[in-house]
């Protein structure tokens, strides 16, 4: 009896540990796309990386992947490798990673219960990749000069509507994205072409109506000031209401 107990506390353990050393070996395999198996964090060192698996590694090394879980890995590389083949933009293949991993998040829970094709994994990128295209295409419709300049690829995908709408696909979040940089860009063109107004504002307001991190406040009026106007940036950054920030 007291052997049986240990072989059903011992044998789950030893699987596991079989998978997660499967699992490295895979990674090894296919050191191109680990982006996409484990979590890749500046400065991180290979081994520990290794150790912070993406969802569909966790479930493989949990045993939680149809049957073996070997062939839904190589199904899901596949998938990566045919989503990069039919990508003839360089800088949305950059956004690649990111719609592979949504769409597994999406798909786990039938992981569990079958094989999933490249082809079904496919169907499913194409929703995420579309929304993406869209952003792309709303960033350059003034031109690349004006994408640079005011809608530029870091800054718009680190605003939280960017991940919002590509993982919803909500109309609102499109909108908040756009109308929150279509504001700062006439904020910002306003400026240049009043530049006598920045020698006679204080350099926080400037920083505020450019939408750039504050320096610290002097004294408690300055902050009291610092907050109104702030509220009204956002205020306007989120309606298509004309800018009547500051009257002169």
């Amino acid at each position: 009896m007291r052997s049986q107990k240990q072989i059903h506390k011992t044998f789950p353990k030893a699987s596991r540990s079989q998978r997660k050393r499967a699992f490295n070996k895979f990674q090894n395999e296919h050191r191109s796309l680990r982006n996409i198996l484990s979590k890749q964090k500046e400065g991180v060192s290979e081994f520990l990386s290794y150790q912070s698996p993406h969802k569909i590694g966790q479930d493989y090394i949990e045993g939680y992947l149809h049957k073996s879980g070997i062939k839904q890995l190589e199904s899901y590389i596949e998938f990566a490798k045919r989503l990069e083949q039919e990508v003839d933009i360089v800088e949305l293949s950059k956004d690649i990673p990111e719609c592979v991993l949504l769409v597994y998040d999406k798909l786990s829970t039938t992981a569990h219960q079958r094989f999933i094709p490249t082809e079904e994994f496919m169907d499913v990128a194409k929703d995420y990749f579309e929304r993406v295209k869209r952003v792309w295409n709303w960033q350059n419709e003034n031109g690349i000069d004006a994408r640079q300049a005011f809608r530029d690829c870091p800054v718009v995908k680190a605003h939280p509507s960017y991940s919002a709408y590509i993982q919803t696909g909500s109309e609102s979040h499109f909108r908040n994205l756009r109308l929150n940089f279509e504001g700062l860009e006439q904020l910002k063109t306003w400026l240049d072409e009043n530049q006598w107004i920045t020698k006679l504002l204080d350099s926080n307001f400037i920083s505020i109506l450019r939408g750039v991190p504050l320096q610290k406040p002097t004294n408690d009026l300055s902050i009291q000031a610092f907050q109104a106007l702030r509220k009204m940036v956002k205020l306007f950054l989120k309606t298509d209401e004309e800018l009547t920030l500051i009257e002169f």
